[in-house]
């Protein structure tokens, strides 16, 4: 059976005067409803939770604790193995550093403090934007082993300033900090130095240093344009802007190594934190099988990390993600309501928000970590994060395509919400991304980047209250059903891509090849530049997600038919993708 929510009817919702704030501690509804979120957003991004940030953390724990007291009065269950509400751990913390250095004229530059303090040395190569993608991969056919590798911030741009590696909405995961870090070092790089683009950034200035959690295998530094720019002219390399500028125009690495020896440190100090998840739950007809929504409830103090702004201030994270929270919130509100009236879930469902999500996902990996050892059984996941801000009715959804009903569940549940489905590749820092890594179907509900994102000026006034409770709504209805779908359907499809065609292309809705990688799978085949990809192996891939999917079927060893529009005509070849061999030595 199929279950509506019902809608709340909303008279003024432009205006926050409309508003008669519901303290979420004090009115329960079955129905999911904007003043009931918009009381649970008011309190947690109020100035006095001090931006629930780590630093000074009792805004955070305060914020936990209205959680749980939201928690016990709906009369949730604990987590099997738990006593309560709270799923605390150890946290260790870079809070600062003692020393920092770079073989280079000035200071302009600081640690990142996620990356591993030590020393290092070796010869400059330059490695575009760090990225390592079917799509798009600077790593490939170069060799970078023992080299410091200096790159761009975020990923190849087009010419209005948008990523060609997103499927909408910001970035897509490769440009994520410490992505870029790890995938210099599986190419085996010692050091990583990262520098804002002139053209299309999004930032100004350094990061302070702030707090950050040291999971890096590497040392990593961000450095400034005219450092950036002495190491390229030391190595006899063009300028940023010009490396820049043939990287977004032509969508091809323009990767390049040097004899230039660069050598640097850093050595940080820190301690431990503690912290910790809220997860309560209602058991449903199937009791041992769970669907988890969730979000995280952190954010960033008053800048001390993670800020886009150099200046202090409180960042209240009205949408990133207070938004989410309340959201969760009030499923949570309306799944115990419903429980309470005798009609329990198809499956239990956990309801979980997660601590330190902002230096890297700590307490989703914590949560699925810890889930691993209890051998619970975690069916699927929905994450919603930056919901607060709707925009011309869609919501941008990433990761459905690890589930195969997933897709057609999202779409109708916004549909019955009247929002639109924009799809978005698995990929993205957000805390569906550790239960994807663990095998587990994960879709994220996410708005969109906003020009408040991780600045002071995400605050309340931004908020669009009735996009945001029929985001709620819409994810209400997806974990309904999820839970009522067969555990056999819900088999996780793995994104896990093995193999690679060797092409760079030009668009996410038409995928034309913009160059092919010498030796590779495609130039083997006789693609050529300007080829349009419209089937894999007879089936239509008109998005690079589709192809992407597609990919991530085939292991070294097998073949591919590969269709193209070549000038008009339709021309299918077939594509081998090498089987391994043994590397001499």
């Amino acid at each position: 059976m199929t279950r509506r929510i019902a809608l709340f009817a909303v008279a003024c919702s432009a205006s926050l005067a409309c508003h008669a704030f519901a303290d979420p501690l004090e009115e329960l509804s079955l129905e999911i409803t904007e003043d009931e979120i918009f009381g649970s957003v008011a309190w947690l991004a109020d100035d006095e939770r001090e931006g629930r940030g780590l630093v000074d953390d009792a805004g955070l724990e305060a914020s936990a604790d209205f959680i749980a007291d939201q928690f016990e009065r709906l009369g949730l269950a604990y987590l099997p193995g738990e006593d309560d509400y709270n799923q605390t751990f150890e946290l260790p913390l870079s809070m600062g550093y003692d020393f920092a250095h770079l073989s280079v004229n000035g200071d302009d530059y600081v640690p990142l403090s996620f990356s591993q303090p030590g020393s290092f040395t070796g010869p400059l190569a330059f490695v575009g934007y760090g990225v390592s993608d079917d799509a798009y991969d600077d790593f490939a056919d170069v060799d970078i082993d023992g080299h410091v590798a200096l790159m761009l911030r975020y990923e190849p741009f087009d010419a209005e300033g948008n990523s060609r590696l997103s499927d909408g909405g910001g970035f897509s995961g490769n440009a994520g900090l410490n992505v870029k870090v790890r995938a210099a070092a599986e190419a085996g790089a010692v050091a990583v130095l990262i520098v804002n683009p002139p053209m299309h950034s999004r930032a100004e200035g350094l990061r302070s240093f702030g707090v950050g959690r040291p999971t890096g295998e590497i040392p990593a530094f961000h450095i400034s344009h005219d450092v950036a720019e002495q190491l390229l002219a030391d190595a006899d390399m063009p300028s940023l802007g010009y490396l820049q500028g043939q990287i977004d125009a032509t969508f091809t690495p323009q990767t390049k190594t040097s004899d230039v020896l660069l050598s640097g440190g850093w050595r940080g100090r820190g301690g431990d934190a503690v912290v910790r998840n809220i997860v309560g739950m209602i058991e449903g007809e199937i009791a041992d099988e769970f669907v988890v929504v969730g979000g995280h409830y952190d954010h960033l103090g008053r800048g001390e990390y993670g800020s886009r702004t150099n200046g202090g201030g409180i960042h209240n994270g009205a949408d990133d993600n207070a938004s989410g929270t309340a959201a969760v919130m009030e499923i949570a509100e309306y799944f115990a309501l419903r429980a309470e009236a005798g009609e329990k879930p198809a499956r239990s469902i956990v309801f979980a928000l997660f601590t330190a999500e902002e230096i890297g996902l700590v307490g989703a990996r914590e949560m699925v970590r810890m889930a691993g050892e209890d051998e619970l059984d975690f069916v699927a996941m929905v994450n919603l994060d930056m919901v607060g801000i709707v925009r011309d009715e869609k919501l941008f959804v990433g990761g459905a395509e690890t589930s195969l009903p997933l897709p057609e569940i999202a779409e109708s549940a916004l549909n019955d919400v009247g929002l639109e489905i924009e799809r978005m590749q698995a990929g993205g820092r957000s805390d569906h991304a550790p239960f994807i890594q663990a095998g587990i179907p994960a879709m994220f509900l996410f708005g969109g980047i906003t020009d408040t994102y991780h600045t002071p000026d995400d605050d309340i006034e931004t908020l669009n209250f009735e996009g945001l409770t029929r985001v709620a709504q819409a994810a209400a209805i997806m974990v309904d059903r999820i839970a009522e779908t067969p555990k056999e359907e819900l088999a996780f499809v793995s994104q896990q891509r093995r193999v690679r065609l060797g092409v760079a292309l030009g668009g996410e809705q038409e995928l034309s090849i913009r160059g092919i990688a010498d030796d590779s799978p495609a130039a083997v085949a006789g693609l050529q530049e300007g080829d349009v990809i419209t089937a894999l192996d007879g089936r239509d891939t008109p998005t690079l997600a589709s192809l992407r999917m597609a990919l991530s079927n085939k292991e070294p060893g097998d073949t591919i038919d590969v269709t193209v529009d070549r000038a008009g005509e339709s021309i299918t070849v077939e594509a081998a993708f090498p089987a391994p061999t043994t590397r001499p030595g």
